[in-house]
């Protein structure tokens, strides 16, 4: 009885440990799993723009300091009193040209050239006489051989025949001669001499600085006025060499633009040459521009001479390129593009040409998304999302808002 009850609790006992064994097994197999999450990917908003190609006008920006054509120093060629000066001579006043500047006493030079029209007459005379005297001498040796001839003495002797008499005659006519040659030269001296008395404007002369008055005593080479050419003006534009090749068409005008006063001023230019030297210290060649008055400004028809001014040179026209801003061109001529998957890509491009506005490629295909907006450590192959429309034009008026206050 007492193995009966033992064999039972035994039982009992296995029987308990194998339900708890079987209830925990259930428990555990039922138990609630916390679910995995993929880990969440850091995706970077960009801008994009669509590349396409399209026609494009290249100009070139330069600037230049305005500068005359010519400048005038003009200075007398004679000594004396000057006796009188144009009213227009006052600085900032237009001299026309053929405007006498200034007189210079010229007595002392028209006593000259009547003294040389007088040497003149005088040897003109002496020429007269000195052909008498040959004439005579001829004809009296002459009748001094025939009477040798005559009295049959043999060969006559020089004296008779007059030989010295007439090479003195000849050397007297020579003589006379170049007297009249030195005589007229000595008018034509003095006849230039007096008109040299009256300055006279070579051309269009606008006065930048004055040195005369009546009464001033002048000499060979003392300055009247210094100034430039009026009317004409050119400009000197400094441009790369890269640049200068792409300037195909030289007749097309170059635009020339100021602000003064809150207004803009505009004028035109003609390309006239280049210098065809390259500045060692910039790296430019530059080229040189004459500048074409503008009729609708009345009080700058012409761009004051000193003004600094800026210019826009119209190089070559294509019709089809890649054409992108120039903030989507990265450092080491490298854009980031979207591609299909949604991931950024680097590609490295050509670049042919760039202003601060605009930068045309190759190695761009159109129809790609091109980022317009910066990255601060872009990786190729990283996923983004392409702003919104309206998160664009938020980002695009941030960046403006961005830039510094001119």
């Amino acid at each position: 009885m007492h193995i009966r009850k033992l064999i039972t609790s035994i039982f009992l006992i296995v029987a308990i440990l194998a339900l708890s064994t079987l209830a925990g097994f259930w428990l555990w197999n039922t138990r609630n799993m916390p679910q995995e999450k993929e880990p969440e990917k850091l995706v970077t908003k960009v801008r994009v723009i669509t590349a396409e190609k399209q026609p494009f006008t290249i100009y070139i920006d330069s600037n230049g300091r305005v500068e005359p054509v010519r400048k005038a120093q003009i200075a007398a060629e004679l000594t004396g009193v000057v006796k009188s000066v144009t009213e227009n001579l006052a600085v900032g006043e237009v001299i026309k040209k053929g405007t006498i500047i200034a007189t210079i006493d010229d007595a002392d030079y028209r006593t000259a050239l009547a003294n040389a029209k007088s040497a003149q007459a005088s040897a003109s005379s002496s020429i007269a006489d000195a052909q008498l005297m040959l004439i005579q001498e001829k004809a009296m040796a002459e009748k001094n051989l025939r009477e040798w001839k005559r009295l049959g003495k043999g060969k006559p002797s020089e004296l008779v025949a007059r030989i010295p008499q007439i090479l003195s005659a000849e050397a007297r006519v020579e003589a006379a001669k170049a007297s009249r040659e030195q005589a007229k030269e000595s008018i034509k001296k003095a006849e230039r001499d007096v008109e040299k008395t009256s300055i006279i404007a070579p051309y269009d002369i606008k006065v930048g600085q004055k040195f005369i008055e009546i009464g001033n005593f002048v000499t060979v080479g003392s300055p009247l006025l210094e100034g430039h050419s009026a009317g004409v003006l050119q400009v000197r534009l400094p441009v790369t060499l890269n640049d200068f090749s792409l300037i195909k068409e030289k007749s097309k005008p170059i635009q020339l633009i100021t602000s003064m006063s809150g207004s803009t001023l505009h004028w035109k230019a003609n390309f006239i040459r280049s210098e065809g030297t390259v500045d060692q210290s910039t790296l430019t060649l530059p080229i040189i521009a004459e500048i074409q008055p503008n009729m609708d400004q009345p009080n700058f028809q012409l761009p004051p001479v000193g003004l600094f001014i800026d210019a826009k040179i119209e190089a070559e026209h294509r019709e089809s390129v890649m054409l992108l801003p120039r903030d989507a061109v990265q450092l080491a001529d490298k854009v980031h593009i979207v591609d299909s998957e949604q991931k950024l890509r680097i590609r490295p491009v050509q670049v042919i040409y760039t202003n601060p506005d605009y930068a045309i490629v190759e190695g761009v295909e159109a129809g790609e998304l091109i980022v317009i907006s910066p990255l601060e450590t872009p990786v190729d192959g990283m996923y983004v999302e392409i702003a919104t429309e309206n998160e664009q034009e938020e980002q695009g008026e941030m960046k403006e808002g961005a830039k510094p206050q001119g």
